[in-house]
Order: structure tokens, then sequence, then C-alpha cells
């Protein structure tokens, strides 16, 4: 049996409590919050985090991340 873990997280600046079997990425993230990568930019502890470090960049507790949804138009 898997033990669950919590980590709290300052998502877009709202406390949330997640719980998790194994280490969480910024990947696992956005695909729980059904985020699309493409279009969003995530700020992990006050750095821009580029897209090809979303799946190497594991969150740690009490850790503040920003996600902000890039939209167009004309």
């Amino acid at each position: 049996m898997l033990k669950k873990k919590i980590i709290n997280l300052l998502l877009n600046g709202k406390r949330h409590k997640i719980y998790f079997s194994k280490k969480l990425t910024i990947q696992h993230l956005l695909s729980f919050l059904s985020y699309n990568s493409n279009l969003n930019i995530v700020e992990y502890n006050g750095k821009i985090i580029k897209k090809n470090f979303y799946k190497t960049t594991y969150l740690l507790n009490n850790s503040n991340v920003e996600i902000i949804t890039v939209v167009g138009g004309g």
C-alpha cells in the first residue's frame, strides 16, 4: 500500500493541500488542473520555469506557484 503524503502550495494566491503518493512535478500539477502546458507560463518560487523543465521540476512543501494563461486575440 502506498503511503499518502501532503504538500502545501500557494497556488495563484490561494493555499492548497495536495495529497500524493509520489513526487510531484510541475507537469503533474498542470495535468491534474487540466491546464494545457503549451498555453501557460509557470512561475515557481519567483522564477519562470521553461516548459522543457516542467517534467523535472519537483514541487516542494510551502512553495509558491503562479500559473499564467496566455490568451491571444485580434
